[in-house]
Formats: structure tokens, C-alpha cells, sequence
């Protein structure tokens, strides 16, 4: 028969097992003492405990610079489990930009809409960094049989580094972006730089039946004041030079390029890549889920079974598939690490779309990339499930350091979707993630870190300390303060129309009334 082959994890038990003895002998939140010659309990409270662990998470793994951990605020408080209020189920509503003021641009062929001109106002205020946000993560510790939770809290304001335009489906998301990119093309040409990998593009990643449609878009609406590249395959891609590219306005590519090919076993990108990097081969995208999100909750959560965890209806992931994205994934950026380190040459050609740091980023049609339920993904027969991984792998989906993405922006990430997936705080705080890594309360426990985790890994979430009512009212506000100040979404123009009623009496003849009547 075939031979299949499969990837296993391997780390060392003794040494697992010392780290996980050594969990208990950290300092604890609480010390209990009993005072036998006066007849009292004295409790004692260490908040920085619980604030080293607020900060770690918010910190740890997002590839930050000295100055943001070093300027962290601090805060903790002590609170009764029993007073803590259930949080209350919110819908979350994306606002309008109807407040905004309209922003001009020259260049474009036909004007913008007022409500477009409004939607760029704000896109532009986020990218110049004059909308910041709060980020927060918190830790605490309950003291058992008392109720009593000792809460930290480690916050850090952040400009925003992107969001998302979710104006309904035709009323003129391309063209928004296309205003965005003209108005600041001038400094994003000026600092572009073929010698180290700086573009001043705009990188548009768009599910692959869009690739034509958005060049001719920015046709209509631009001419050819722009410079466009569009790359739709490798053979493209090794067309032109680095010089190229970095003097390009908009460069356009499918989110599926990593898994090109008609088979598995042919695949020219990742080939390509591998091959410019002096690298290892890079393996094909799992054939199976490792994790997936459901809108429903059901069952017993057995978090550390190879079943994963089945509080997500339909979530059939196993552990197995997880070794697989995980594998999948180092080797994928062990690449471009060795691509990013090379010295290359500005009339070398073919150069993957990895090394360069774009000007901003793009990501059209966002929701077709994240969604894993079967009920919302797209039958499009260019764009399959295999296809949808290695897009998910291509953008840094999982990733919480933007600094080593595959794809590097600039000034901002942007989703373009007419669907936006705003339903739960699983999703939202995901697209935080992805729109230039701002942090949402509960980022760290986010259900995408497991889909590449190993056995042990999902064993030491377990020690976590629990999410209390409290914990979750943060998370819920969180979440609905950054829609409310990086998403937007648009309607298009009340479609206006007077209507004039006439009344007009015609006598019928006899004959007539007659064939009238019997009908």
C-alpha cells in the first residue's frame, strides 16, 4: 500500500516533569497563617504576584520593544466571587461613519460618496496614530473556601495598527482603499527602499477569483496613476526584480499562493521559497482540522484528550493534526527566517513575496481566509480547504508577534469584508490580532494557540487559573470597545425616489364591462 509519514513532537520527559513540579513552588497570591496565641487567622495578600502574571501575558510572545514593558500600569484590587455580576449578552454593533468629516483626494477618477469619503477620514486617522487603544490582560487568584479573588490588572494604551472596513457588499470598499493608498502614495514612494526589502506598495491578498477584479477596479478608478503588480502564480512572481516590486504602488495576490498547485505534491511556491532561502523542505498544509470554532456550546470540555476539546460543536480535531500544523508552520518559518537573513541583490528576480516589508497591508475578503465551520466556507473551487490553510499560515493568523509574520506592513493591516465576522469575542479578538496585533482582554487563551500545541502544552494550560464572571465582562468589554473604534461599516445611499399618483376615470362600454365582469 501507500506510506504515509507523520510528525511527532518529542521533548524530554524528566525534564517536563521538573518544570511542572517546580509550577507549585512558585510564589502563591495568598498566605493563610494561624495566629494559635491570639486565636486569629491572618491572610495575607502579595499582588505582585498576580501582576507579574497579568504583565507576563500581556507581554510574553508579541515581540515588543523594551520601552512597552518597562511602562506598563499596574493595578489590582480584591474582590468576592459572590458579588460578581453574570456579564450581560451584548450583540456587538459596528458603527457608522456618519459623524466623520468627509476627507478629499486627488487623483481619482470619479468622486467619492460622502459616506466613502468619511470611512477614508477614519482609516487615515489610524494609520497617522491618532486613535489609540487601551490593552489589558488580567490574572487572578481566588482564595479557596473564603471567595475572596485578588484581581491584577496590566494595562498599556497602543495606537491602533489597522481594522476593519465592513461597509456592505457593493457600496464601494475597493475604491475606499484605493483613496487610502493615493493619499498617502507620496511618502509610501519616498520611503520605499529596493536596498533592504522596503516596498512602498500596498500588498492586496484577495481570495483568487478577485485578483482580476481588483486590478481592474484600480483602473476605473485611477487610470494608471498607480504602478500595479500582479502576481497570481510563481511564474509571475519570477518576472520581476526586487527593484521592481519595492517602486510598485499595489502589488495584488491570491491568500491561497502558498498552496498553489493542482496536486500536493506540486507545489511551486513553498518549492520556490524553500529554494531562495536555502531551506528545508516545507511540508504540505494538514489534510485535517487540528481545532476548529463553532457558534455553539455543548458537551464536557476534556481539554488535555486527543480529541481536543469538544466544547466546540463539530470540532473532531486530533492531536496528531496538531503535530502536523505545527510542523508545518516551524518549517514555513524557518524559511523565510533564512530568506530575511540573505543579502539580495535589487535586480535579482522571483524574490518570494516573504522578504519585502509592504506599506501596508491588505487583506480583502478577510472572512474567507479565517472561518473553519464547513457552514461558512466558501465551495469556490479555487480556494478549498487545503488552499484556505496555507492562507491562514500565510498571513500569520496564529502569530501574536507581527515582527515575524510572513508578511510585514508598515503603517497598517486592513480587512476588507462585506461579512464581518463580528459575532463572537473569539472572532473579534482574533481579527484584532490579525489587523497589526493589538491585544484583546483574553488574547493569550485565544482557541487558535491550540491548534498547534503539543500534548504537554495542553496539559500546562490546564494549571491556569480559572475565568471568573468578572474576567469575563472584561474580555466582552474589550472586545466591543475595539469595534467601536476600529471597525466601520457603511451602507450604501438610500435609493430616493419621488412618486406621483394620478387617478384617471375611463368609461367602459357595455361590451367591455361585460368581458370585464366575467372574467
Amino acid at each position: 500500500g501507500q506510506k504515509t509519514s507523520y510528525f511527532v513532537r518529542k521533548y524530554d520527559p524528566k525534564e517536563s516533569n521538573d518544570y511542572y513540579q517546580k509550577l507549585f513552588t512558585r510564589p502563591t497570591a495568598f498566605k493563610v497563617n494561624i495566629d494559635k496565641q491570639n486565636g486569629t487567622l491572618v491572610v495575607l495578600m502579595n499582588p505582585y504576584v498576580a501582576a507579574h502574571q497579568a504583565a507576563g501575558h500581556l507581554v510574553r510572545g508579541r515581540g515588543l520593544v523594551k520601552d512597552y514593558a518597562n511602562d506598563l500600569d499596574m493595578y489590582y484590587c480584591l474582590s468576592e466571587l459572590s458579588s460578581m455580576g453574570e456579564p450581560a449578552t451584548k450583540e456587538f454593533h459596528v458603527p457608522n461613519s456618519d459623524a466623520y468629516v468627509e476627507a478629499s483626494v486627488d487623483g481619482l477618477e470619479l468622486p467619492l460618496y460622502k459616506r466613502q469619503a468619511k470611512a477614508l477620514t477614519r482609516m487615515q486617522a489610524i494609520e497617522r496614530g491618532k486613535v489609540d487603544f487601551q490593552e489589558e490582560e488580567r490574572s487572578e487568584h481566588v482564595l479557596p473556601g473564603i471567595g475572596w479573588c485578588l484581581i491584577a490588572k496590566a494595562r498599556k494604551t497602543a495606537p491602533l495598527k489597522g481594522g476593519v472596513l465592513g461597509d456592505a457588499i457593493g457600496s464601494g470598499k475597493t475604491v475606499v482603499t484605493i483613496a487610502l493608498i493615493l493619499s498617502g502614495i507620496e511618502s509610501a514612494r519616498k520611503n520605499s527602499s529596493a536596498a533592504n526589502g522596503r516596498s512602498g506598495a500596498t500588498l492586496i491578498v484577495v481570495p483568487p477569483g478577485l485578483v482580476k477584479q481588483w486590478d481592474d477596479e484600480r483602473k476605473k478608478f485611477t487610470r494608471n496613476r498607480l504602478k500595479c503588480i500582479t502576481i497570481d502564480c510563481v511564474n509571475t512572481l519570477q518576472r520581476f526584480s526586487v527593484k521592481e516590486i519595492c517602486n510598485a504602488d499595489i502589488v495584488i495576490v491570491p491568500a491561497g499562493i502558498i498552496e498553489e498547485g493542482k496536486t500536493t505534491k506540486s507545489r511551486p511556491y513553498t518549492e520556490h521559497l524553500s529554494k531562495k532561502a536555502g531551506a528545508g523542505k516545507i511540508p504540505t498544509a494538514p489534510s485535517a482540522y487540528s481545532q476548529r470554532e463553532a457558534p455553539s456550546i455543548e458537551g464536557t470540555w476534556v481539554r488535555n484528550m486527543a480529541s481536543g476539546p469538544s466544547i466546540y460543536v463539530g470540532n473532531n480535531g486530533k492531536q496528531r493534526s496538531r503535530e502536523e500544523q505545527a510542523y508545518y508552520g516551524h518549517c514555513y518559518a524557518e524559511a523565510i527566517k533564512k530568506l530575511r537573513c540573505k543579502k539580495i541583490k535589487e535586480s535579482e528576480r522571483g524574490v518570494p513575496l516573504e522578504y519585502f516589508t509592504w506599506e501596508r497591508i491588505v487583506i480583502d475578503e478577510c472572512h474567507e481566509s479565517l472561518v473553519t465551520s464547513s457552514k461558512q466556507e466558501s465551495k469556490a473551487e479555487d480556494f478549498k480547504q487545503r488552499a484556505r490553510r496555507g492562507a491562514r499560515e500565510f498571513l500569520g493568523v496564529s502569530n501574536t508577534d507581527a515582527s515575524t509574520r510572513p508578511l510585514l506592513a508598515t503603517t497598517a493591516i486592513w480587512g476588507l469584508t462585506g461579512t464581518p465576522l463580528l459575532e463572537t469575542e473569539a472572532r473579534v479578538t482574533e481579527l484584532a490580532n490579525l489587523m497589526g496585533g493589538t491585544y484583546l482582554t483574553g488574547s493569550a487563551h485565544h482557541w487558535r494557540k491550540e491548534e498547534r500545541e503539543s500534548g504537554r502544552d495542553l496539559f500546562l494550560n490546564q494549571q491556569e487559573a480559572f475565568k471568573s464572571r468578572e474576567y469575563r465582562r472584561a474580555a466582552q468589554a474589550s472586545c466591543h470597545t475595539y469595534v467601536r473604534e476600529a471597525c466601520q461599516r457603511n451602507r450604501g445611499e438610500k435609493l430616493e425616489v419621488n412618486l406621483e399618483r394620478k387617478q384617471k376615470i375611463i368609461n367602459m362600454t357595455t361590451s367591455e364591462g361585460e368581458s370585464f365582469l366575467s372574467e
